[in-house]
């Protein structure tokens, strides 16, 4: 059985937007906004990795947020909130009775059901942009579990 193992992704110049943005969009924006997650997720994990990790069974997630320079702090409940198109983007589709698929994300984790990913409470910090590397935002996801692709 392989051992627990933690990565860290980092996604720079890239943090989805607050709930406040997403609440109340409709259905074909907020897909949209999961696909830009899948998307900045896919390369940096094939510029770090050279392919998609893939983790079984329970895993552990955070995510943190970077800011520099005038970039604003977001409210507790809206920072929580805003995790929610990188983890759809994070699990693997699921079929249904009727054979049409969930949209799928990458499969990194395979499920946000609550006994499967323990997710922990978001976190940010305010940086420099010479911390950023010139960025004004990132994002930086860990995720701790049984890895099964290495």
């Amino acid at each position: 059985m392989p051992e627990t193992e933690k990565i860290t992704i980092m996604l720079p110049g890239y943090f989805p937007p607050s709930l406040n943005v997403t609440s109340g969009q409709h259905w074909a924006k907020t897909r949209k906004h999961k696909k830009l997650a899948e998307k900045h997720l896919l390369v940096a994990c094939l510029r770090k990795f050279g392919r998609v990790p893939v983790f079984e069974g329970k895993v552990t997630l955070q995510v943190f947020r970077y800011i520099a320079g005038r970039r604003q702090m977001m409210d507790p409940d809206n920072l929580g909130g805003s995790q929610k198109p990188l983890i759809d983007a994070m699990r693997k589709p699921k079929s249904h009775r009727n054979s049409k698929g969930r949209q799928g994300g990458l499969g990194i984790i395979e499920d946000d059901d609550p006994s499967l990913l323990e997710l922990l409470e978001p976190e940010q910090h305010k940086v420099t942009k010479d911390e950023l590397k010139g960025e004004s935002i990132a994002c930086i996801i860990e995720i701790t579990g049984r890895r099964v692709d290495a």
